[in-house]
């Protein structure tokens, strides 16, 4: 038997895999079996992972008892790195040490080899790819989907039979108390996501007994913010409400009003610059908390919703949370009643339910979706299908206007001390934020071609990509580990070793 185990959404087959998918038959008179499991996104460190899909990658090894005997790990022929190798290192440090002496590297996509062999190409990639390959005994083969080589999954096959015989016989097993504690993670999420589905299910049930008796009118006229952090996909699902495309996709730079109709309504989306993810809201740039203040107050009148957007595809720490409630706080503590939590890339959900996910994540997502009086709603980005994902949007923000008047769109700021040593921190933070706008723009056009050919490959979209980008460095200048966080400042002087929210 064999096990399949993938560090990106692309593996050997082309729909992409969001819940496990077990396969059997028979090859060379034995029985194999293959389960395909979800992936994580290429170059993505293990704490950005979604805790449902860590969890998935941990429980795949129950759908093939008593346990797979290999893992395929897939790795595109392409420029492989160090944050790859760390990636992969991370991932499946999930099944402990001894998956190494279990897996079998799977080279893709091996017609851009072209004349040059594997052997050679590893050689080209450096140590962070030879790591990989020694690290799994050194067992690899090319598949080469533009071909119908059979030599290929013979080839495989022998891989498979070598690392049965090199383990002689015996299955891979995963320690008993890590496969207790998923159960029991997943077991208690399940069991609050059911309170807070009923929950929701109750309170809409009122809802439309209200719209019945006229207590809920539908507004002919309705005025949406976008809020969130960057390439969160707040521009996607302003598009996705107003039925719009939108071939450049990019980062957002000032206040934007886009206006449409939806059914019988007149909808206005105000789409705003983003925070960054990483970071607290004192490297926040002074021109995106301008056009943030600037958007309450973009028409004549108030807007009736803040959506929040929130990616469903990768993890929601505390860091997340802190930098969300401390940028929202010009608005006023008001402005929680007319926000809605907005999910974003709800089809990577597969069968896990919203609230599972909400419950997965913990004590920081739910913080955030209770601030919100649980008021939450979820976008595909695959499937729009008829449209009703919006309307079922635009009537949450009707009973929610009915239910709480409107914020008065008048941003707070909240007063500080201005101290020397608070005066000279903000020095520092100034030389951070122009360092992080500077970069950004630089390779502002890097990084849309990167985003469209990833919507190419994938045919997702607006792929959002939920981390500072891992900027080129050269001698002295800022360094950024594989989450975007500042290592350390060479060119700030007095700058701390590390920098976390």
């Amino acid at each position: 038997m064999s096990q399949a185990e993938y560090h990106k959404p692309h593996a050997l087959v082309s729909k992409k895999t969001f819940d496990h998918v077990k396969r059997s038959g028979q090859v060379r008179d034995k029985r194999l079996t293959v389960v395909d499991t979800p992936g994580w996104w290429k170059g993505y460190p293990l704490i950005d992972t979604a805790e449902r899909i860590k969890q998935k990658l941990v429980l795949s090894v129950q759908h093939c008892p008593p346990g797979p005997h290999a893992f395929i790990l897939t790795v595109e022929t392409g420029t492989f790195t160090e944050t790859n190798r760390r990636s992969i290192e991370e991932h499946l440090g999930l099944f402990g040490e001894n998956i190494w002496g279990h897996t079998i590297v799977v080279f893709t996509k091996g017609d851009s080899l072209k004349d040059k062999s594997i052997e050679q190409h590893i050689e080209s990639q450096g140590e962070a790819l030879k790591w990989v390959t020694e690290k799994c005994g050194n067992r690899y083969c090319v598949y080469d989907k533009q071909t119908k080589d059979q030599n290929q999954v013979i080839q495989l096959l022998d891989q498979i039979e070598s690392v049965v015989v090199n383990n002689s016989g015996r299955h891979f097993e995963l320690d008993e108390t890590t496969l207790k504690e998923v159960e029991e993670k997943r077991k208690v999420a399940k069991v609050r996501a059911n309170a807070r589905r009923e929950k929701k299910e109750k309170r809409r049930e009122e809802e439309k007994r209200k719209r019945l008796k006229g207590q809920i009118q539908p507004l002919s006229e309705v005025r949406i913010v976008m809020l969130g952090w960057v390439t969160c996909g707040k521009s996607y699902a302003k598009n996705v409400i107003l039925d719009k495309k939108d071939v450049r996709p990019s980062r957002t730079h000032q206040c934007k009003k886009h206006e449409g109709s939806v059914g019988d309504r007149h909808v206005t989306v105000v789409d705003t610059p983003g925070w960054w993810k990483y970071f607290p809201a004192h490297y926040t740039p002074e021109w995106v908390k301008t056009e943030l203040e600037r958007s309450v107050t973009f028409g004549s009148k108030a807007p009736h919703a803040f959506l929040l957007v929130v990616p469903a595809d990768v993890s929601f720490l505390e860091e997340q949370r802190k930098g969300i409630q401390e940028n929202m706080k010009m608005f006023g503590e008001m402005v929680w009643r007319n926000t809605i939590v907005l999910f974003t890339w709800g089809d990577t959900l597969g069968n896990t339910s919203i609230e599972e996910h909400i419950e997965g994540e913990g004590e920081p997502l739910r913080w955030l979706v209770e601030k919100c009086g649980n008021r939450y709603h979820v976008f595909d980005n695959v499937n729009g299908g008829d449209g009703s994902q919006v309307h079922q949007l635009l009537e949450k923000i009707e009973e929610m206007d009915a239910s709480v008047s409107s914020c008065d769109g008048t941003p707070k700021t909240p007063e500080t001390e201005v101290t020397e040593s608070h005066r000279r921190e903000k020095e520092v933070r100034k030389e951070m934020v122009e360092f992080l706008d500077k970069e950004w723009t630089r390779r502002d056009n890097e990084l849309e071609e990167k985003v469209r050919a990833m919507w190419r490959e994938t045919r997702r979209g607006d792929r959002s990509m939920d981390h500072i980008p891992d900027f080129s460095v050269q001698e002295n200048e800022v360094y950024l580990d594989t989450r975007g966080l500042p290592i350390k400042f060479p060119l700030l002087s007095g700058a701390p070793q590390s920098e976390e929210s």
